[in-house]
This record gives structure tokens, sequence and C-alpha cells, in this order.
């Protein structure tokens, strides 16, 4: 691992942390919201700036009201499941991820609910054979971090293979501001991703 690549996974997996401790102006979180905040920030170990530098010809789109967001698209599969990150980051390592986790039978195409974490939640897919993409969400830019909590949406597989991968999303969910509930986010899009390793 490069010190690149140990400094990206250092920020993005705690630099959010201050931004939890912002000044609170919504309604605070219920349980679960908070707990689907935590598992969240267990999915941050699929951003990671060297697969994102070593994702030649992928793409990917995240339309987020009146702009939109471009970045690659990585999917890979590890002992805990399978996972696919959008994201794009610039010298400084701002930028934003998005990442989708799949924790069924071996995905194939087709559409997919998105579900909010929790324990329940994957226990209750887990005795059911029933499956849906889990999610989580992070902006980062000069001044700090946006951590945001996915709650619903589809994925659209269109086609998996031997390296590569192509779908579409729509996600919805909000922003976290300290450890209250922020604004909606509605986010939506396309990606034409190509297969990493899991590091």
């Amino acid at each position: 691992m490069t010190a690149r690549t140990s400094l990206g996974l250092a920020v993005l997996a705690v630099a959010w942390l201050p931004t939890l401790a912002a000044a609170q102006s919504g309604p605070a979180l219920s349980p679960e919201e908070q707990e689907a905040q935590q598992m969240g920030l267990e999915m941050a170990f699929a951003c990671s700036p060297r697969r994102h530098g070593e994702a030649t010809g992928s793409a990917s789109t995240i339309r987020r009201g009146a702009d939109a967001l471009a970045g690659t698209a990585v999917y890979f599969e590890s002992i805990e499941g399978t996972f696919v990150a959008l994201e794009e980051y610039d010298e400084a390592l701002d930028g934003h991820c998005l990442v989708f986790g799949w924790w069924g039978d071996e995905l194939a195409p087709g559409t997919y609910p998105v579900a909010r974490l929790s324990m329940r939640a994957m226990e209750e897919e887990e005795m059911s054979g029933e499956h849906s993409f889990f999610s989580w969400a992070a902006e980062r830019a000069t001044g700090g971090m946006t951590m945001i909590v996915v709650e619903s949406g589809t994925v659209t597989i269109d086609a998996i293979g031997p390296g590569s991968i192509t779908g579409s999303f729509e996600i919805t969910g909000f922003a976290l501001q300290g450890d209250t509930r922020g604004e909606t986010v509605r986010w939506a899009g396309t990606f034409n991703g190509v297969e990493g390793e899991a590091l």
C-alpha cells in the first residue's frame, strides 16, 4: 500500500468525524438513523484513491438537482460481499464517494431495492434469502466533509461479467449535520465500471 493510498484511506475513513460535532440545526437522529450512520462508516473502506486512479475506461454520473458529479466506477468482491464504488478525487483528495454494497448471492442483472443499513435488515435478509443493496456516500471539500445516510432507492444492473459492470441507480436519504438530520438528498445516475481488486 502506497503512502498516497494510506493517506487517502485515512482521510476518507476519519475526516468525516469532525463533521459529527458540527452545529446542530435539524431534528435529532432516531436510534435507527444513528445505527445507519455508524454502519455506513464501515463501508468507507470501499472508497479508494488508488482504485480510482486505476479505473481507466470507467465512468459514472451522479445527478443531484441542478448539477452532476462525474467520476469513475469500480466493482470488486471481497469476503464481505460485492461493492460498487463511484468516486472522484483531486490532488487534495477533495471529491466524492458513493458506495453500493451487496451481501447476497452472486450478483446478476436485474433491479434491486436499496435499504437503510441496520443489523435487523441484514439479519432478515439472511433469513429470507431476499437481498437488497445497502449504500453510503460522502463528499469532501475545503472546509469539511458531509456524510449521506441513504435510506431507500433502487439499483439496476444492466450487465455484469468478467471485468465490467453497467447500471443505474436512484437513492434517497439525508445529509448529516452534526448529530442531526439535515437536508433531504436525492441522487440518480449511471455507471459503466471496471473490476478492481479488494484491498
